[in-house]
């Protein structure tokens, strides 16, 4: 029991350590391309412990991830932990009750609805806050961040994976 409770605490710093490198790495991106080359690397985290983890870890990867983008972000507190949390929940119920996971396409298709979701979610909670004009946040900013997170995620899960072997998370 012991040995199954240091594996769990062990796999929480190993997410909690991914997420901020992977928060580091979106500020980083962000300060030199600005919103044009932004991918949203915790979203990726979070699908990615959700198919292969499962919604535990799945749930810690979306708390801290949204912990950590809503601490250095200016918008309101809480909305980036609500979105990702929410986006771990929908991928279960889309899992279970829409997709197989047993092809590559499907593992594609859900990335692909779950980078979409979580930016619409992102974009309305901001924008029931906050004046936003609609067309051009969603042409300069939603757009760029969904295409670029698209291009990259087979790669970071690549990259994803081998360090889950590395680290037998």
């Amino acid at each position: 029991m012991k040995k199954r409770n240091n594996l769990a605490v062990r796999k929480i710093f190993i997410i909690a350590a991914i997420s901020i490198v992977f928060f580091v790495a979106e500020s980083i991106l962000f300060y030199f391309f600005r919103s044009w080359v932004k991918p949203n690397l915790l979203i990726l985290l979070v699908i990615f412990f959700n198919m292969h983890q499962g919604i535990r870890y799945a749930l810690v990867a979306a708390v801290c991830a949204g912990v950590l983008k809503d601490s250095f972000s200016g918008s309101l507190f809480g909305l980036y932990l609500f979105s990702f949390v929410a986006c771990a929940y929908l991928m279960v119920a889309l899992k279970k009750y829409l997709f197989g996971m047993e092809f590559k396409f499907s593992t594609t298709l859900m990335t692909s609805v779950m980078i979409i979701v979580n930016a619409v979610m992102v974009f309305l909670l901001q924008s029931s806050y906050y004046t936003v004009d609609a067309r051009e946040a969603l042409i300069y900013i939603v757009l760029p961040e969904v295409i670029i997170t698209l291009l990259i995620f087979s790669f970071i899960f690549e990259k994803l994976k081998k360090c889950a072997l590395k680290f037998s998370v």
